[in-house]
């Protein structure tokens, strides 16, 4: 199953790892975790922007993270609309 983050991307369920809320994460001042992730991703070239917008939810995959205007609830709510996606870890 493929799973729409935003914009005009969609990703299959099988190479994602996490789901990162960034909504929360900047809520929480000293989740400084989270902030370093990014900026390592983005040192690797390995952040991509998913469509305008300020990015509420971070989807890591095996090979690149996407920032999404589509927030984490979003993401899960339509993975877990398949039974077969119960393993996903979110964050």
């Amino acid at each position: 199953m493929y799973v729409h983050i935003g914009g005009e991307y969609s990703l299959s369920e099988h190479l994602i790892v996490a789901i990162l809320d960034l909504d929360q994460a900047t809520a929480d001042h000293r989740d400084t975790a989270t902030l370093s992730f990014l900026q390592e991703a983005q040192a690797r070239n390995e952040l991509e922007t998913v469509g305008p917008g300020l990015p509420r939810a971070a989807v890591v995959t095996v090979e690149r993270t996407y920032l999404t205007p589509v927030s984490a609830a979003t993401i899960r709510l339509r993975l877990t609309n398949d039974i077969n996606c119960k393993d996903i870890k979110y964050i």
